[in-house]
């Protein structure tokens, strides 16, 4: 919502082609979506009506007494995550009343001069670092592509549904390069009669588990009771072998995938002209000797759904190619 308040298609576009939300025709807005939807918004009214009677917030009081109480959330840098606008608003105007601190937002309807500010006060490799700001409340929209690893402290205020996005929201601070030996991970759970409803925690813990099953983890994510495992699939994954290639010359996509984190860290002027690249570009190549190509290949990139593939088009045949091909064509 707040991407398309703000007119931002590029991101809700990438929203759906991240399979994180749904492109929808006009044909699938029927009369009984459009009942249900009235229903819906009725029923919220009526919660809205009910909220208003209630002038204390428990999960707020005890918030902002942890960070009180512990030395850790006193001194250091947070970053605090929440699920939506709206409470990213609530919770910064209070803590800055109750803390007496200063509280940067960022949202989706955040601008590129705040993200700026986020980055300077935050991200370890600023170039120009500044210490205006302790504390940051934020939305998903900064649970990837930004490094925050000046602080060493990730606040989940809520659980998300999906427990991967509590694994990127880590790994915002949890960074190679981090100044810190530590990494602290503190979650607000919902209260015991508000789960018992929606099941939240045992939704989150279960997915977890999953996760922990096939790759294991190196650290707890979720609770202190948490199984730390490691299995061969991620001690593979994580191999040199893996990553660059084994003593027979075989080569993995993380080699590229390296090539690219090392301009995201090192050059952020031409990471940003890579991410602004339009949706449909074109790029020419003199023709590759060494896999006999002719000045008339063309070489395609589809992503639909959930196909993705590289092809070549040549003697009007259009064979399939896999990524590392691709990428040493080019």
């Amino acid at each position: 919502m707040d991407f398309f308040l703000a007119e931002n298609y590029d991101a809700i576009q990438k929203l759906i082609d991240d399979e994180k939300a749904e492109e929808y025709g006009k044909n699938d807005f029927t009369p009984q979506l459009r009942s249900d939807i009235e229903s819906d918004l009725k029923t919220l009214k009526t919660v809205e009506g009910l909220w208003k009677n209630i002038n204390y917030d428990p999960k707020l009081d005890s918030f902002t007494e942890k960070i009180k109480e512990q030395k850790v959330l006193q001194k250091n840098k947070l970053i605090i995550f929440t699920e939506s606008k709206e409470t990213a608003e609530y919770l910064s105007e209070n803590l800055k009343t109750r803390l007496n601190d200063k509280v940067l937002i960022y949202h989706g309807g955040s601008s590129e001069k705040e993200l700026k500010t986020v980055i300077s006060n935050f991200d370890a490799k600023a170039r120009n670092p500044k210490d205006n700001y302790r504390i940051i409340v934020t939305t998903e929209v900064l649970s990837e592509g930004i490094n925050l690893h000046r602080s060493n402290v990730v606040i989940n205020y809520d659980i998300p549904w999906n427990p991967t996005r509590m694994i990127q929201r880590v790994g915002r601070i949890n960074r190679v390069d981090t100044p810190f030996n530590k990494i602290y991970t503190y979650n607000f759970f919902p209260t015991e009669e508000a789960n018992d409803i929606i099941k939240l925690k045992e939704a989150a813990i279960s997915k977890i588990n999953y996760f922990i099953e096939m790759l294991g983890n190196d650290a707890k994510l979720l609770t202190d009771g948490e199984e730390i495992k490691s299995f061969e699939l991620f001690n593979k994954l994580t191999s040199k072998e893996f990553i660059i290639g084994d003593e027979d010359g075989e080569e993995s996509e993380l080699k590229y995938l390296r090539v690219i984190e090392d301009i995201r860290d090192n050059d952020r002027e031409l990471f940003a002209q890579i991410k602004n690249l339009p949706r449909k570009a074109r790029v020419a190549r003199k023709a590759n000797a060494a896999y006999k190509m002719d000045e008339n290949v063309l070489v395609t990139y589809f992503r639909k759904e959930n196909s993705k593939s590289f092809t070549w088009q040549v003697n009007h045949k259009i064979p399939n190619l896999i990524f590392l091909t691709t990428a040493k064509l080019f």
